[in-house]
């Protein structure tokens, strides 16, 4: 199903470094979970950032509430961030 699009807001923490909030969006449930798990540096250029957002389990007890998951990394300015979601 869709997840829904996964993005990225990018704000100076100062002046070589980037604070890197992704969020996955509007989530039904307070079950999604949205994890950063690896940043690859590509060529001294790209930040690939890696992430994973998990849907709760059939069945399990969730909040019906509408969440925002995010997660938060640090880049530094000189990195082009991309966002690559892990299968």
């Amino acid at each position: 199903g869709d997840k829904g699009e996964v993005t990225f807001t990018a704000s100076p923490v100062n002046d070589k470094v980037n604070s890197i909030v992704i969020s996955a969006g509007s989530q039904p449930t307070a079950g999604y979970q949205l994890a950063i798990t690896r940043i690859d540096f590509i060529a001294g250029e790209e930040a690939v950032i890696h992430y994973r957002l998990t849907a709760p389990e059939p069945g399990s007890m969730n909040l019906q509430v509408i969440t925002e998951p995010r997660a938060e990394t640090f880049i530094s300015s000189a990195y082009k961030v991309v966002l690559e979601e892990d299968k």
